[in-house]
């Protein structure tokens, strides 16, 4: 853990300590903040999973909308973000399995494929599978 290869865990204390006072966008926007220090690389999504407080079906669906458009807005300025918030917001998806919440991740994926790097051809197959979800 001390070594210089060590990944930042992923601490919700700062979310927790608020008493519950935290929104799903909070809880995007830490995970973010996360991602970008390295975070991705320190545990297998599951693991991610058993990590994030219990959400509901609102808190979920908030989430992955709030991910959805930091992916857009980032990936206007910087592609390499953009790419970590898309990534983030397919394990996002995964855990549990949602296809509204893929959708989402693929429609972003689509639009840092086709408007931030020019890959046209990827891009609509990434809209054509959100489109059939």
């Amino acid at each position: 853990m001390g070594n210089s290869n060590s990944q930042p865990a992923l601490s919700l204390s700062p979310l927790i300590e608020q008493n519950g006072a935290w929104s799903p966008a909070d809880l995007a926007q830490h995970l973010v903040d996360w991602i970008m220090a390295g975070g991705e690389r320190q545990a297998a999504g599951a693991d991610r999973a058993a990590q994030l407080p219990p959400l509901t079906a609102a808190q979920r669906d908030a989430g992955a909308t709030h991910l959805k458009g930091m992916a857009d807005q980032v990936r206007q300025s910087d592609l390499a973000r953009a790419s970590k918030v898309v990534d983030l917001l397919f394990i996002w998806a995964a855990i549990p399995a949602n296809p509204f919440h893929r959708a989402l991740a693929l429609r972003a994926k689509g639009n840092l494929l086709g408007l931030g790097q020019g890959k046209f051809r990827e891009a609509i197959t990434a809209y054509d599978e959100a489109g059939q979800l």
